[in-house]
């Protein structure tokens, strides 16, 4: 294995914020550009294990999807979509991941917070996944693995933040012991994903939750969990 060596980072990827949000009965985001008729609330598809085996497939590719209601220009995306869908797991589960990479420069993947292996092909930042190949990643949580939120990304330098600006990201959940908890069992659950697009470059970003630029739900009581590390581009996750 070869050494590890210490990579530049860019402004944007060394911008980390984390912290706890707290979420009220009604939230409603604005946006400082031209407003949208106001969509119905929309999560992403949560993708859940079985019998301790999340089995997925990651497709890296050139895609024309709509981000925030407007369609773009081809985008670096994963299947297709802006954003990729949210995995649930438990400590002790597997993930299987195939990623196909079928874009023009080479990629790779991280989960992002973790308590997994880094070597081999579980989450080894150093592998190159190149133009036209497959990789088969495998994570396996350990039992006592930390529940919360994390997210999945390339992290490949030199290519990270287009990628991840593309849409190139999706949220984990970890699911644990806090979950059975009698305060929070049965409680109403929103996942928020909040990202900034900036599709020319040019520092006039849109501001966006599940892509979507003004969503708005109610709700009575909800359940907040950790947000995990974030970069500039990728911004909150939280449920």
């Amino acid at each position: 294995m070869p050494k590890r060596k210490s990579a530049k980072k860019s402004p944007r990827f060394k911008w980390l914020v984390a912290g706890l949000f707290v979420v009220l009965s009604v939230v409603w985001i604005k946006s400082p550009f031209s407003p949208m008729p106001n969509p119905g609330w929309v999560e992403f598809k949560q993708l859940k294990s079985q019998d301790g085996i999340l089995d997925v497939t990651l497709k890296a590719e050139k895609s024309l999807v709509s981000i925030g209601g407007q369609e773009a220009t081809a985008s670096m995306v994963y299947n297709g979509q802006y954003l990729g869908d949210t995995w649930v797991v438990r400590g002790g589960d597997t993930i299987k991941v195939h990623l196909q990479n079928r874009l023009d420069q080479p990629t790779n993947l991280h989960f992002h917070g973790s308590h997994v292996s880094p070597k081999g092909n579980s989450d080894n930042v150093l592998l190159n996944v190149k133009p036209g190949e497959d990789f088969e990643y495998e994570y396996k949580l350990p039992e006592d693995h930390p529940p919360g939120l994390y997210w999945y990304h390339p992290h490949l330098h030199k290519f990270v933040d287009d990628q991840v600006n593309g849409g190139m990201a999706g949220a984990i959940i970890v699911r644990g012991d806090v979950d059975e908890l009698p305060e929070l069992k049965g409680v109403s659950e929103k996942q928020l994903v909040l990202t900034t697009h900036d599709p020319n470059n040019s520092n006039e970003v849109v501001r966006l939750v599940n892509n979507q630029k003004t969503p708005l739900f109610i709700s009575d009581r909800l359940k907040q969990s950790d947000c995990n590390s974030i970069t500039s581009r990728l911004m909150i996750f939280i449920t």
